[in-house]
Order: structure tokens, then C-alpha cells, then sequence
């Protein structure tokens, strides 16, 4: 096994041009330093899309600059590295490239993914496709543990539990709580003078230790958490605090803290501001309420014992009627309401927890429950998050969607200015969207420069500013946010068009709670997001 300098020297020999490849390679990968900070996932990263986007040269140029690498690692005995450069599949996938851009990123995905080496979403977090410094070195780490569990035999493809396995040494990671002398990773000293041992008393280490009721003289038990649920460092076994925020001192801490700055700092203007005076009170949430978002535990509740729809499947003349009396709606609305489409708070419902929350789909003549929904059904404070969440509804397409982006300014002015006539908040939000460079469109949003289609809203960005048009799609987006807001029964006593805007107290909560979760997103577009 050579060192890398007597590699380079070796291979200067063999063929000078190869070397000099290898050189340049070499010092995208490291930076000059070293060998050692290669990872298998930042190597695939530069072989299969740095390399054929960024490099300036002809497809054999790029898969020579592969071969050339792979030689150095050869020589430097890093034999796996050195399989990946001179692979059939890293040569079919710089070659990809030649045909489109799109074909080239299409199969340099499916390569990733196949590979295993990127580290996967968990409960605790869905990574994001464009990172932050802090999340994107989580994102290293990950992949670093998993290389070594894979290539120690902690993990192996295709046995028993390896996916959940795989989940649960990132979770680790994110939450600094690796389980003590668990495998390679706790006993080769890779933990070893990192914060990951942070919050485990002498309870976690010695059972003996332990008194009648479980705690160790440090008030911990064996599994390192006190009589609370929490650790010595504030958290609990998932990393989060009694408030569902996570500890600052871990890696899920500091992706939350680099996203919610992110959120309060990166966009232009009012949104911004707004965003900025509400940090705050979005960092002490209000507690999760007794029995949160009744309608929906009502939908719910009924989709788990099957859900029977009618012939054009939607909900019963029975159900509906059931739903109308226990929610009030009859005294908010006119006509018979024995159908859906005549309760808007109740088909709105439906098509939220449908379409957004992912909590019912339609089997044949039923609505059923998915795994989300059997969740939200056991967990009411899962049907809290995940139903305040689609307040704002999800933005996860590759531009911006105008009609979150209206949903979220919203809420922002709203608590922050409190209750706003609809022509009033017409006029701010279109303002703001302008300075934004949002303009009016027929149906689908665009970015300045960006060509085609794409369902991202009522609303263009970058294409003319402040017009009647985009008041007009504004105020739709309002009504929209309205409906989401009764179906859920946080709007204000006073729901007519004419009355401002307001929430209830539970309202105030739920905004406040759909705004954290749109901080806390990961981000898939640069920009408004």
C-alpha cells in the first residue's frame, strides 16, 4: 500500500497525463487533504455528476479522468474506491450525459440510490436537495457511518431489518445518542471526543446502579433518559426537548437552527421581516391541544372503519349530514348540505387530508386510512403537525409555488398584525408578491428565465409586477386559505367575507405551527423557499 504522494510519483511514471488527471481529480475530491477525507458517496458525487457537469471537457476526456483515478486508488490499495472509477456503470453514466442533461442527472440518481451510500430519510428528517453548510456535513457524516457499517458487516444488503437498521445508525447520528458499545461505530473510536456520548448518566452504563425506581444517582435510567423522558442534556431519546424542537448540540439541532435562519433571513423584503419578528414565539410553540383538529379526527375516525363513498365516490348524503350538525356548519351555511360539494369546509377537508397530508386514499367505493393516517389516528399530536402542515401545504417541486407562498404571507401578517379585512390583506400580500417578482398567470408559476409549464399555482414569477392580475389571484389564494382554516375550525367566530380575517385561539397555535414546519422544511429550490 503505497501513500499518496508515492501513488502520484508511481503513476507519474506509468503515464504522466494520467497522473496529472489524477492530480486534478484528487484535488476536487480533498481540497489537498488527503486521501483519508474521501468518502464513497462524495466520490460517487464527483464521478457521476461534478465530473460530467462541471468539467470542461469531452465525454472520453471524462471517463479517462475516471480511469485515471481509479489507478491512483489502486495503487494507494483503496481497492473499493478504485472499482467505482473503473466500473462499466461510472462510464455508462458519464456517457449518459452526452445524451441530455436530464438523462445524465436521471441515471446518476438511480445510481446513488442503488449504491446505498447516501444516507436515507428518516422520522427525524427528510434531507433536503439544496443544503446548508451544517446539513450538508450531517449529510457526510451519515454517509461516512453507513460506509463503515456496510463495510464492516454491521450492514449488509438485503438481510433482515437492514433498511430500518440503516435508518436507525442515522438517527444516531442526528441525534448524537449512539447506543453505548454498539458495533463498530461506538467501539473504533469514530464517536470517540464528539458530542455523540452528550446527555447518558452512569444509569445508561451500569444497570446495577440503578434504584427501585429505575433512576441512577444522576436521575437516569439505564436508557439514559430521566423519569421526564429527557436526558441530562434536555432531550429525549428522538433528540427533541419538551418543546418538539431538538437540542442545538447535535447535528438534527443545527440543521433546524441553519433552516430556520434560513427561512428568516433568505428571502427579500416584508416576508422576511415578518418572518424575523415571529422567530421568537415559533422557537416556544404553544402545547399541542387536548384534542387537536376535531374535523379531522371525525374524517379519520370514520376512514378507519372504511369510509363508504357514493357511486361518483364522494362522501355519503349521511356522513355529511352527521359532520354538518356536529361541527356547526348548518348555522354557517345555506341550502339542504346533504351533499359534499355543498359543505366547503368538509370537502376541503377531504381534499386535504387526500391530497396533502397523504392521511386517506380512495379504495374502490371506500376511503381508507394510509400508514400517515393510522398514525395521525393513534398519535394526536402527529395529526396536529402533519395537519397544521398543510395550512401552507407542501412546496417541494423544483420553483417555488405561488400559492404556498401566499398561504405562508398570510399567516405571517395575520400574527403578526392580528385580525385584516381581505382588501387589506389583498393589498399587502399583493405588494409584497410584486417586490418579489410574482405577477399574475394563467395557471401555472414561473420563475424569471424558466421556459415551459409546470402546475405551481395562479401565479408567474418574473414576468411583470402589481397588476390586477395578481391582486385577483392573491385574493383566490385567501379565499383558498379561508377554507383550510374552517375545515379545521380555526377561524374566528366572525366568518363572513366581509368580517377580517381572523383566528381563534387554537387558530393562533396552528398558524404558528404550520409556520415552524415550514421552516424546519428541507428545501429543494433556491430563492422564495
Amino acid at each position: 500500500m503505497m501513500t499518496e504522494s508515492q501513488a502520484l510519483e508511481t503513476l507519474t511514471r506509468e503515464d504522466p497525463e494520467a497522473a496529472d488527471d489524477a492530480r486534478a481529480a484528487l484535488a476536487w475530491l480533498t481540497g489537498d487533504e488527503g486521501l483519508e477525507t474521501i468518502s464513497l458517496l462524495r466520490l460517487q458525487e464527483f464521478l457521476w455528476y461534478a465530473l460530467p457537469v462541471k468539467w470542461p471537457m469531452s465525454t472520453p476526456g471524462r471517463v479517462g479522468v475516471a480511469k485515471a483515478l481509479g489507478r491512483l486508488f489502486l495503487l494507494a490499495g483503496m481497492d473499493r474506491y478504485a472499482a467505482v472509477c473503473s466500473s462499466a456503470g461510472t462510464e455508462s453514466i458519464i456517457t449518459a450525459y452526452a445524451d441530455g442533461h436530464e438523462e445524465g442527472i436521471a441515471a446518476y440518481t438511480e445510481a446513488i440510490e442503488e449504491s446505498n451510500a447516501a444516507p436515507p430519510d428518516t422520522d427525524l428528517l427528510a434531507w433536503g436537495s439544496v443544503m446548508g453548510p451544517q446539513e450538508r456535513a450531517a449529510y457526510d457524516a451519515c454517509a461516512a457511518a453507513l460506509e463503515l457499517a456496510f463495510a464492516s458487516g454491521e450492514l449488509c444488503v438485503g438481510a433482515r431489518g437492514w433498511r430500518t437498521r440503516r435508518m436507525e445508525i442515522v438517527n444516531r447520528w442526528l441525534t448524537g445518542r449512539p447506543e453505548a458499545g454498539d458495533g463498530p461505530l461506538a467501539s473504533d473510536g469514530l464517536l470517540a471526543g464528539s458530542d455523540a456520548g452528550a446527555g447518558l448518566g452512569a444509569g445508561a452504563l451500569d444497570a446495577e446502579r440503578l434504584g427501585a425506581d429505575g433512576l441512577g444517582a444522576d436521575g437516569l435510567g439505564a436508557d439514559g433518559l430521566g423519569a421526564d423522558g429527557l436526558g441530562a442534556d434536555g432531550l429525549g431519546a428522538d433528540g427533541l426537548g419538551a418543546d418538539g424542537l431538538p437540542g442545538t448540540d447535535t447535528w438534527l439541532g443545527r440543521i433546524s437552527a441553519e433552516r430556520i435562519d434560513a427561512w428568516a433571513h433568505g428571502r427579500p423584503g416584508e416576508r422576511s421581516r415578518l418572518a424575523r419578528t415571529l422567530i421568537p414565539r415559533l422557537l416556544e410553540p404553544p402545547a399541542v391541544p387536548d384534542d387537536p383538529l376535531p374535523t379531522l379526527r371525525w374524517l379519520l375516525g370514520h376512514a378507519g372503519e372504511g369510509l363508504r363513498l357514493t357511486a361518483r365516490h364522494y362522501i355519503s348524503p349521511a356522513l355529511v349530514t352527521e359532520a354538518v350538525e356536529e361541527f356547526g356548519w348548518r348555522d354557517q351555511l345555506v341550502g339542504t348540505l346533504r351533499q359534499e360539494l355543498d359543505v366547503f369546509p368538509l370537502h376541503t377537508l377531504r381534499g386535504m387530508a387526500q391530497s396533502e397530508m397523504g392521511a386517506i386514499r380512495r379504495s374502490r367505493t371506500s376511503l381508507v386510512l394510509t400508514k400517515t393516517g393510522k398514525l395521525m389516528t393513534a398519535d394526536p399530536a402527529a395529526r396536529w403537525h402533519i395537519g397544521t402542515a398543510a395550512l401552507i401545504g407542501p412546496d417541494d417541486g423544483p420553483q417555488p409555488d405561488f400559492s404556498v407562498a401566499v398561504r405562508e404571507a398570510a399567516l405571517l401578517v395575520i400574527l403578526t398584525s392580528g385580525p385584516t379585512g381581505y382588501d387589506e390583506l389583498t393589498r399587502v400580500l399583493t405588494d409584497l408578491h410584486g417586490v418579489e417578482g410574482w405577477a399574475a398567470g394563467g395557471g401555472s408559476g414561473r420563475r424569471a428565465g424558466q421556459q415551459g409549464g409546470g402546475n405551481y399555482g395562479t401565479g408567474q414569477y418574473g414576468a411583470g409586477r402589481n397588476g390586477t392580475g395578481l391582486a385577483s389571484a392573491v385574493r383566490t389564494e385567501l379565499y383558498t386559505l379561508r377554507h383550510r382554516l374552517w375545515a379545521l375550525h380555526l377561524l374566528g367566530a366572525e366568518r363572513s367575507f366581509s368580517a377580517p380575517l381572523a383566528l381563534n385561539e387554537t387558530g393562533v397555535a396552528a398558524a404558528l405551527s404550520a409556520l415552524l414546519a415550514r421552516a424546519l422544511r428541507p428545501r429543494h429550490h433556491l430563492g422564495l423557499g
